[in-house]
């Protein structure tokens, strides 16, 4: 997992996770207030959003019957995150169901 804590904070969702900038890199991360603020997984991408590298804590791994498993981290907050900030550079939106 990188450091994120020197880095400046682009924004803070006041929930769970947070934006931060160092040079062309952007960091997303989810920290829940219940894990004394320890992250989940950490996001690490440029500006141009060409890859993604998503950093994963022991949270999401898992051993079952001998196998180690990993939850899929690609869900519900960083999915919409990572569109949101795609679309947002493409004149693009995202719209709930019930809008």
């Amino acid at each position: 997992m990188p450091r994120i804590k020197h880095l400046t904070k682009l924004f803070d969702s006041g929930q769970s996770w947070s934006m931060f900038i160092h040079d062309d890199d952007y960091f997303l991360a989810l920290s829940p207030p219940e894990l004394n603020e320890k992250e989940v997984w950490i996001t690490h991408f440029k500006h141009d959003l060409k890859r993604v590298t998503i950093y994963c804590s022991e949270m999401l791994i898992r051993k079952i019957n001998g196998r180690v498993e990993l939850s899929n981290p690609f869900s519900y907050p960083l999915d919409q995150l990572i569109f949101m900030y795609l679309l947002s550079g493409r004149e693009g939106a995202i719209i709930h169901a019930a809008a």
